[in-house]
Parts: structure tokens; C-alpha cells; sequence
């Protein structure tokens, strides 16, 4: 057997450090209808496709009484690398509140049949969703829930998203938040759309 049978090839070596680099990588949750997942957190650095425009941002305040309130950041992005749009939400629990909250589900997700899920490292905010789950059998609703790291009064949670892999979306969406007994609704936030 010669020397150069025993030598890797210079593409088999790439492809091994291409292999290990991925290995160390992090990806978003996939989220099929019935899906079930535990987030780990992303940044743009980690998931360049998550780099993108801003297209439409607000803050929207909700009052469930004593109980908790405060205000939801409603997102739109529009990824540089994918054309694709993502949706983000980022809740801040008022100081004043009793509760912290521990659950948040986005509604209106049947038009994304496809769909990651997950929450930024790279910003501000301290509390982070311990799992995501997207269920009924039309995949509609999105859950990220708060269990280990509750919003608590005077907190903000990171940034979290749902990837929609559509280019379309209007406000016409609904966000449920819970602290486990109490429920707000908040109306018009952004949803996809075919």
C-alpha cells in the first residue's frame, strides 16, 4: 500500500471539518403541526439566515389586572438570506404585576406548514421559553413555555420567533399570555399568510 492511499484527500478533509464544524452548531426547533421541542437559543452569528429587516414592529399593552400586565413586542423580519419572513414576540412584565408569566401562545399559524421555533441570545431580556410545542393537527397554535424561567414582575423575556417560510402576513393574529390561572388575549398582532 503506498503513502498516498493512506493520506486523506484534500476534499475528505474538508469534509470532516465541515462535519465538525456543523456538529457544534445549534439549529431552531422544527415545528410541525404536533411538534415538541426544547430550545437552545440562536444569534445571527450562529444562524446568519436569522440576520434581517425589520419590516413591521410594535408594542402592544395588555392588562389581565393584579394578576400581571404589561406590554408585548409584536415583530416582523424579513431574513436577508431566505426572503422569508420570521415573527417575534418579546413580553415585559410590568414591575407592578403579582405573577409571572408562564406561558405565551401565538395563534394563527396554520398558513406556515413549515415552521422552526426558538429565542435570541443576542439581545436583551433574562427569562427564555424551556420548551416550544405547536399543536392541534392544523398546527395553528405555537406555545413557548416560561416553566423553568418564568417573565416575573420587572422582567423581560428574550426575543422568540416562529419561522414562518412564508413571504406574506398581515395583523390580524392573537397571542395568548398565562401565568397559569389568569389569561390575556391580545388582538392584532402579525401573523403569516399564504
Amino acid at each position: 500500500m503506498s503513502l498516498r492511499s493512506r493520506t486523506p484527500s484534500r476534499m475528505a478533509r474538508a469534509l470532516c471539518l465541515a462535519l465538525l464544524t456543523l456538529g457544534g452548531t445549534a439549529f431552531a426547533v422544527p415545528m410541525p403541526p404536533g411538534g415538541v421541542g426544547t430550545p437552545h437559543g440562536q444569534t445571527a452569528a450562529g444562524t446568519p439566515s436569522l440576520a434581517g429587516v425589520v419590516v413591521q414592529d410594535k408594542v402592544i399593552p395588555f392588562d389581565c389586572g393584579a394578576a400581571f400586565h404589561g406590554t408585548l413586542q409584536s415583530r416582523v423580519v424579513r431574513s436577508n438570506s431566505l426572503g422569508t419572513l420570521d415573527f417575534y414576540y418579546r413580553i415585559i412584565n410590568d414591575a407592578t404585576s403579582v405573577n409571572g408569566i408562564r406561558l405565551v401562545r401565538a395563534v394563527d399559524f396554520s398558513q406556515a406548514p413549515t415552521a422552526d421555533a426558538d429565542y435570541r441570545l443576542d439581545g436583551s431580556g433574562t427569562a427564555a421559553p424551556s420548551l416550544i410545542t405547536r399543536v392541534e393537527a392544523s398546527g395553528d397554535l405555537v406555545n413557548f413555555a416560561f416553566d423553568d424561567s418564568p417573565i416575573d414582575p420587572g422582567e423581560s423575556s428574550r426575543l422568540f420567533y416562529v419561522r414562518s417560510g412564508r413571504t406574506n402576513y398581515d395583523a390580524a393574529g392573537g397571542i395568548y399570555i398565562t401565568d397559569s390561572f389568569t389569561t390575556c388575549v391580545v388582538h392584532e398582532t402579525f401573523r403569516p399568510l399564504p
